[in-house]
């Protein structure tokens, strides 16, 4: 017998466990990035300190350091056309 559950369709998924290391920063990372996602610019990136992290113990009164972001992304492939 064959192997009757054949996926005709193809797929741009990549799953990736436990990468890390100077191979993803020199290769995974940057091969990924231009396959179909487009430069950022300084509107598509938001990054924020949540309210009262400057109260929290430890970290200095006057500290900018983010403790959030949030990045918007377009990813030129033909899967993804004309989602939001």
């Amino acid at each position: 017998m064959g192997n009757t559950n054949k996926c005709t369709m193809p797929s741009d998924a990549l799953v990736i466990f436990g990468v890390t290391g100077d191979l993803v920063h020199k290769m995974i990372f940057p091969a990924l990035y231009a396959m179909a996602m487009r430069p950022l610019q300084p509107d598509d990136v938001v990054r924020g300190q949540y309210a009262g992290y400057r109260k929290e113990p430890g970290v200095a009164k006057g500290s900018d350091v983010e403790t959030f972001s949030a990045l918007r992304l377009f990813i030129d492939s033909w899967r993804w056309e004309g989602v939001p």
